[in-house]
């Protein structure tokens, strides 16, 4: 079995993507809790529910962060014309990364203004 970095990374779950819980714990991220109905929590590495939610990252689907940004756009079409292009001109320089991962990207691009530097998130 080939364990190199990446192959690890393919067998991880979004919500056990290190890197993902990473870019997801920011407060712009976090405060949108209360606007959702369902919600995933990370926890050393464990899925739990809402019934716990003490030191814990909530971790949006891509369905989650997609409604985040819609109202920015006239239809679903439109928006993911727009991810398209915006991936395309890789102006994160986002390549070999997650659906997560870009969707988060794209979010925090559009609806924050900022971009992952590879450990953070920073202003544009």
């Amino acid at each position: 079995m080939d364990t190199t970095e990446q192959n690890i990374k393919l067998l991880l779950k979004w919500y056990e993507d290190p890197i993902y819980i990473k870019m997801a714990d920011t407060p712009e991220i976090q405060e949108q809790v209360g606007e959702y109905d369902e919600h995933n929590y990370i926890h050393l590495g464990k899925n739990y529910g809402l019934d716990n939610l003490n030191d814990k990252v909530w971790l949006p689907t891509q369905s989650q962060l997609q409604e985040m940004v819609e109202d920015k756009f006239f239809s679903t079409r439109d928006m993911i014309q727009y991810f398209a292009e915006w991936v395309k001109c890789d102006t994160a320089n986002l390549w070999d990364i997650s659906m997560e991962q870009l969707w988060l990207a794209f979010c925090m691009a559009e609806k924050f203004n900022k971009v992952w530097n590879g450990s953070k998130w920073i202003a544009t």
